[in-house]
């Protein structure tokens, strides 16, 4: 989990509160977890705070207390502010991993291969779709002609089970003749972002068909 803020700008430190299943009653709350964070660690964890939850624990509450600089005495901001507290819910992720690759042997058509495994599908889950073109990598499902369109009847029972499709070059409808081919995944439902991760080859490299 990661908590990114906008520091004011006689902040140097803050104390944030974690607490289970209800806000923090303040940056001292003893039913909280609390942790001590300075400008630099933020600046040093890529402009972030992350703290490590077990997936499908209940909810936690973040709140943010700012510690104004040159204070006369310790003090901190309420944390009544929206904009520094938050609610978080871990749940269990899975990863979807794929790769398109070009075939070639004699005396026979050129054919991509298209390999994809998931250690675990959303429920439901409606499937993706690999699109490919030749100006550069694909930014929508429209942008380009489908390579393969994935949508299984029952998805958990290809959790954790490579999966693999060969393709003739000849029988996908390419918009023209091309020398090389760029292809990217998309889900078909965008909110499957939430419970599923997509991981990229170099979709930057394109594939040669020559």
């Amino acid at each position: 989990m990661k908590l990114s803020w906008d520091w004011p700008a006689n902040c140097q430190a803050v104390v944030i509160a974690r607490r289970q299943g209800a806000w923090p009653a303040g940056p001292h709350d003893s039913q909280a977890t609390i942790f001590h964070w300075a400008l630099s660690q933020y600046c040093q964890h890529q402009e972030s705070f992350r703290d490590t939850l077990e997936p499908d624990s209940g909810e936690y509450c973040y709140i943010v207390y700012a510690q104004p600089a040159g204070a006369p005495e310790l003090a901190y901001a309420p944390g009544t502010s929206s904009e520094c507290r938050c609610r978080v819910r871990p749940m269990r992720i899975g990863q979807l991993t794929y790769s398109v690759r070009v075939v070639k042997g004699w005396f026979r058509p050129l054919e991509l291969e298209l390999r994809w495994e998931a250690d675990s599908y959303p429920q439901p889950f409606s499937g993706f779709v690999i699109v490919s073109n030749s100006r550069g990598v694909p930014k929508s499902l429209e942008d380009g002609v489908p390579l393969l369109r994935w949508e299984p009847q029952n998805p958990q029972d290809y959790q954790g089970v490579p999966q693999s499709q060969r393709l003739n070059l000849g029988d996908i409808s390419l918009q023209q003749p091309t020398a090389r081919l760029y292809y990217k995944l998309f889900l078909l439902n965008p909110a499957a972002q939430e419970t599923l991760l997509v991981k990229h080859p170099d979709v930057s490299r394109p594939l040669a068909l020559s």
